[in-house]
């Protein structure tokens, strides 16, 4: 086990990266969710490349990682030890301390202004300015609404930009 420390981070979130086989990362996943995982996301390892996948394609990762999220490094033992526990065996894994951030204010630097066919922008409200003066419509990002790149907002966006 390695694990990448700060100072002060007994009480942080912590991500436990696990390798796994690419052909049993369902199985893993339901094990990590039942060990007490917040969350479970699967990532490519190291000399893996960077592909978005579509649920129910195959894994193109020869190495992938299982990032599971849990509340402190007392959950981070707790999930191990269910885990080996359950397989019989001694499994590679390392703890990355997530950074106590406003993740909110942080994920506003991804909203950027998009423009909708040639006609007007969309930007969340946060940001003054568009690329130029063609006219701006302000949305509030939500979890899966406001961005633009949502099917419902687009579709809604396309239908205001053919009907002035």
């Amino acid at each position: 086990m390695k694990t990448l420390q700060t100072p002060g981070d007994t009480d942080t979130l912590i991500e436990v990266h696990i390798p796994v086989p690419p052909e049993s990362v369902a199985y893993w996943t339901e094990l990590c969710q039942a060990g007490g995982a917040q969350a479970v996301t699967l990532i490519p390892g190291e000399n893996d490349p960077e592909w978005f996948r579509e649920p129910g394609e195959p894994i193109p990762w020869k190495a992938p990682l299982l990032r599971c999220l849990v509340d402190d490094r007392h959950q981070a033992r707790y999930l191990i030890r269910r885990l080996e526990t359950c397989l019989q065996d001694h499994i590679d894994h390392w703890l990355v301390p997530v950074p106590d951030k406003d993740w909110i204010r942080e994920s506003r630097n991804f909203f950027q202004p998009l423009l909708i066919h040639d006609t007007y922008w969309i930007r969340p409200p946060w940001q003054s300015e568009t690329p130029d003066t063609r006219p701006a419509l302000i949305l509030e990002p939500g979890l899966a609404f406001g961005t633009g790149q949502h099917p419902t907002t687009r579709f809604l966006l396309d239908w205001l930009a053919m009907h002035p």
